[in-house]
């Protein structure tokens, strides 16, 4: 197997670039319903370029759903977003979002709710694709 050293050394700047950018940024994780995910330390701004006190404040409004269980997975997609993993700067996965749509969804319709236009899958990379995200 033969190493290609231009992409190993474009990767270790990329590396160091995205550690230099997200550096200073990590906080502690004080977001409720991300509490009991396997992080403890978070990166703002978030997805939607809020702070974690804004991330807070908008994560709540999903709460009944989470309680009502329309999908496991509905924490840690809103998590992901609201309150990212500081050591895994990465969005979730486009597959994970269709998952947990296709789960509530109906949920929300019978109520008249719209899926949030915030969390478009369509936005999100598919790791079909060879994307890094989390969330396959």
């Amino acid at each position: 197997m033969f190493v290609n050293y231009e992409q190993s050394s474009l990767d270790c700047l990329l590396v160091l670039f995205f550690f230099k950018l997200f550096a200073g940024r990590c906080k502690p994780l004080t977001i409720p319903m991300c509490r009991g995910l396997h992080y403890n330390m978070t990166l703002f701004p978030n997805f939607f370029n809020q702070t974690q006190a804004e991330a807070s404040s908008e994560i709540v409004q999903f709460s009944p759903l989470v309680r009502y269980g329309c999908s496991t997975e509905l924490p840690l997609l809103l998590c992901f977003l609201y309150a990212p993993p500081c050591n895994v700067p990465r969005l979730p996965c486009r597959e994970l979002c269709n998952r947990v749509k296709n789960s509530c969804l109906p949920v929300l319709t019978e109520f008249g709710i719209p899926w949030p236009t915030s969390i478009a899958c369509d936005k999100f990379p598919s790791a079909r694709q060879g994307t890094e995200c989390i969330g396959a």
